[in-house]
């Protein structure tokens, strides 16, 4: 996945401690602002068949939003959505973007929500910035936070690859990934007390290949 530049490059990262992991990927948005917007898409798949599942009103928690252009502004015309982000400069063009939605900054690892506190839970391409070690620990995060028979919309690589670029989008910041075996993501949901209900792969605008899975929480 790394190996055509657009990523970074392949194998293990220098520096696995998960605190300076975490510091460079909420760095690396921060420096990006809106460079980070103007590369992708938007498209969010399986999300029409999450709204589905909703009534008006449900609280829906967005993890990893970043700047908040392709869930949120969907979320929020039927439900009562909260946006949260590892980076203040993201959460910043959300707020502009989508006037009158709360977002807060936030780490996925520690949720700053009550157990059983949201309806939904809608997650694209968050999870591969964490460190793989605490990959297990977000999807119980997930769980707890979910009410019983909520459901949960997940992004899983196609591969395992960890690697860094040095100089993402060309716009001089560094970014890590994780990206986990997506049979450990699906046992680490699975542990967590998540069924499948729904998946389908898709490439993004850059030429990724994806998994997106609807799960519901046991």
């Amino acid at each position: 996945m790394g190996s055509d530049g657009r990523m970074g490059s392949d194998g293990r990262s220098d520096s696995d401690d998960p605190v300076e992991f975490r510091d460079t990927v909420r760095r690396g948005y921060d420096h990006l602002d809106e460079a980070y917007v103007d590369q992708f898409d938007g498209h969010a798949p399986l999300l029409g068949d999450l709204l589905a599942s909703l009534s008006p009103g449900d609280a829906v928690l967005n993890a990893g939003c970043g700047p908040a252009y392709r869930a949120t502004p969907a979320l929020a015309d039927r439900t009562e959505v909260l946006g949260l982000d590892l980076s203040r400069t993201q959460l910043g063009l959300a707020t502009a973007r989508n006037p009158g939605v709360p977002f807060v900054q936030g780490d996925l690892t520690a949720l700053p929500l009550a157990s059983e506190s949201v309806a939904a839970l809608v997650e694209y391409h968050a999870v591969i910035h964490v460190p793989s070690e605490e990959h297990r620990r977000v999807y119980d995060e997930f769980a707890r936070v979910l009410r019983s028979g909520g459901h949960a919309l997940v992004t899983l690589g196609t591969g395992e690859w960890h690697g860094r670029n040095p100089d993402w989008l060309e716009a001089g910041a560094e970014m890590r990934w994780n990206i986990a075996d997506p049979a450990t993501s699906r046992d680490h949901l699975e542990d967590a007390g998540f069924s499948v209900v729904e998946e389908t792969t898709a490439e993004d605008a850059e030429g990724g290949s994806w998994t997106y899975l609807l799960v519901c929480r046991d």
